[in-house]
């Protein structure tokens, strides 16, 4: 969802540009936080966009809150991420390396629990030796270490476009 103080054309264009299907135009700065605990209330997680001053309940609010290099003092020192570049489309990119980092974490989290379960049940549950074991966890080690540079050899392998 994405709602804007802009009008109903150029808030279309940019939830457009962003990939984002429910948008809201026309809203006021004062309704924002309000808006915002509604929607955390109902169960979603807001990012919040803004550069200005009466943007700082706003950003207080909301779960992320996003500013831009340019804007006043107190929106760039309450933000939790600061965009350089005056360029929104920039969260896109944004929110693929945090879906990337996630899911990263969610298997080096696997390919670290998973060895050490199948070892547990393996020696307590099926009496086997210390050869299986240490295989297992071996493999469990490598699968780790093979998971987190992952990252970098699929950079290696498609540079990252700016």
């Amino acid at each position: 969802c994405f709602f804007s103080n802009s009008n109903k054309m150029q808030t279309a264009k940019l939830a457009s540009r962003l990939g984002i299907e429910q948008y809201y135009p026309e809203i006021f700065l004062q309704d924002k936080a309000e808006i915002i605990r509604e929607f955390q209330e109902s169960g979603h997680h807001v990012c919040y966009v803004g550069d200005g001053l009466g943007d700082l309940k706003a950003f207080k609010q909301a779960d992320v809150s996003v500013s831009f290099g340019g804007a006043t003092a107190s929106a760039i020192d309450n933000a939790q991420v600061i965009l350089l570049q005056h360029d929104i489309g920039k969260l896109v990119k944004l929110m693929e390396i945090s879906k990337d980092f996630n899911s990263n974490l969610n298997k080096i989290i696997l390919s670290c629990t998973l060895p050490s379960t199948v070892i547990l049940g393996g020696v307590f549950i099926f009496h086997m030796g210390l050869l299986f074991a240490l295989s297992c966890y071996f493999v469990g080690m490598l699968a780790s270490v093979g998971v987190a540079i992952s990252p970098k050899l699929n950079d290696l392998i498609q540079p990252v476009e700016n």
